[in-house]
């Protein structure tokens, strides 16, 4: 391994989130928020000159450099498609609407191919000859949405420097390029450094579809502990699972752990939000939230039941429940409870994609959150509620009770009972949420620039010389 030097450059691999952003998702959530919060800190902290991002472009079959600051534009909030735009994936194609705009007015209500055809027609020949109708639909042309946009300056990249690090912060192994750029800096003794946010697909696959499940297993068994020299987990729950999948009973020494942020990126915790709350909530009295992908594993359907349960104790008096989150997983049995049940219809609210502003204005308006998800690699929603001063029923299981400590409150997410009677306990006793949340304000939270600075120390210290599976092999023989 090459000497560390303070001219030592960090590569951070993106095409996860540009790929996540082609297929119609604008806003970010998760593990793209956490990668796109860590990379503009610590461009800004650290300097461009030694913080690059690294993506894959099809159409000229290359790896392209270029700096993280001009492609997220900092004054404004992430916007997918003109990330995208800046990027040279998508053209300005005048007064059509851009492809991604496009492709999701397509998927939102057209179930089959012809209905999605004429559909589309119809926009297209409204965007060019009848733009009273157009505006009508509510999307904005694509001359509109770029004015003012500039083209990012980006260089095609063939390798890195020995001294380099390459880093990933998501799961961006799917594409083949990107596989051999990577197979040939560690070829070339590069450091390459893997961060994880969750083992689920290998430790609890009955949460996830079957593709993904052979997906993560053939990236996680074959890339990551063969190839990367650094493991970085975002809670210690996480770096045991990972030490359990490769049968090891202690850590090997560059498995790393930087806790996640409870701060809400860009929100102040003493100030309040200046959106405007979602119109689906609006003049709708007090509310529960519960941020989250709409996914099995999430256990809204539990917290469906439990709604019913206590409607039937509280009537009227009971606040509604807004999930907060786009479809995902196995989530059948949620939508086929919510659609049969007249009472969830009224007092379940869906919000599926709302702005930083609206989710902001969402934690400091609601009553409390509540989050009963049966599995976690950290678990963000419940420090955001917590960054905006609010108490959280959190599950007790994974990762869980590392993000908010005794400033929340735990059920089992399999016990109904254990549920019912803390959402009954809240939302009767105004007194005792208070006294919750004059505790969380007196209460230090972590920031992003906490696990910038955390995440910057791990990566420029010295690599053990080798592959996490050759530690892994020696600490075996040992």
């Amino acid at each position: 391994m090459p000497e560390i030097t303070d001219t030592r450059r960090f590569f951070f691999e993106i095409t996860d989130i540009v790929e996540y952003v082609r297929q119609g998702n604008l806003r970010v959530t998760g593990i793209q928020r956490v990668q796109l919060n860590l990379i503009r800190l610590m461009a800004e902290k650290f300097g461009a000159e030694r913080v690059r991002c690294l993506c894959y472009r099809g159409r000229d079959n290359a790896m392209l450099e270029f700096e993280p600051n001009q492609m997220l534009d900092l004054s404004d909030e992430f916007d997918g498609e003109k990330m995208l735009f800046r990027l040279g994936f998508i053209q300005d194609r005048g007064k059509l609407p851009s492809p991604i705009t496009l492709k999701r007015y397509l998927r939102n209500g057209s179930s089959g191919k012809w209905q999605r055809a004429c559909k589309k027609l119809d926009l297209l020949l409204s965007a060019l000859f009848f733009p009273r109708r157009f505006r009508r639909t509510g999307l904005v042309r694509a001359c509109d949405l770029f004015q003012g946009v500039n083209r990012l300056e980006v260089r095609q990249l063939h390798g890195l420097s020995a001294q380099d690090s390459l880093v990933f912060l998501g799961v961006n192994w799917k594409e083949a390029r990107v596989v051999d750029f990577a197979f040939k800096h560690a070829k070339e003794g590069g450091d390459i450094v893997q961060f994880m946010h969750d083992l689920i697909p290998v430790i609890r696959p009955e949460y996830c579809t079957d593709s993904t499940v052979r997906e993560f297993s053939d990236w996680l068994n074959h890339a990551v502990v063969p190839l990367v020299s650094r493991v970085v987990c975002n809670s210690s729950w996480t770096a045991r699972d990972f030490c359990q999948h490769i049968q090891l009973r202690r850590m090997p020494g560059d498995v790393g752990i930087v806790p996640l942020a409870h701060e809400f990126f860009g929100y102040s915790r003493t100030l309040s939000p200046t959106g405007l709350l979602p119109i689906q909530v609006r003049g709708a009295g007090e509310f529960v939230l519960c941020v989250g992908t709409i996914e099995i594993r999430k256990n809204g359907a539990m917290l469906l039941r439990c709604w019913l349960r206590l409607y039937a104790e509280l009537g009227e008096r009971l606040p509604r429940l807004v999930f907060v989150g786009k479809r995902g997983w196995l989530a059948d049995e949620f939508y086929a409870l919510l659609s049969c049940q007249p009472t969830l219809l009224r007092w379940v609210v869906l919000i599926e994609a709302p702005s930083d502003q609206e989710l902001a204005a969402l934690y400091r308006a609601c009553l409390f959150a509540v989050y009963p998800s049966c599995y976690e690699g950290w678990g963000l929603p419940v420090g955001e509620a917590a960054w905006f001063g609010k108490y959280s029923i959190v599950s007790n299981r994974s990762s869980l009770p590392e993000v908010c400590g005794n400033l929340v409150d735990y059920v089992d997410p399999e016990n109904e009972e254990s549920i019912v009677a803390a959402l009954g306990r809240a939302i009767r006793n105004r007194a005792y949420i208070r006294n919750k949340e004059q505790q969380i304000e007196l209460v230090p939270l972590r920031t992003w620039l906490d696990v910038a600075n955390d995440m910057w120390r791990i990566l420029n210290e010295e690599p053990t010389c080798g592959s996490v599976g050759m530690q892994v092999e020696r600490l075996m023989a040992d």
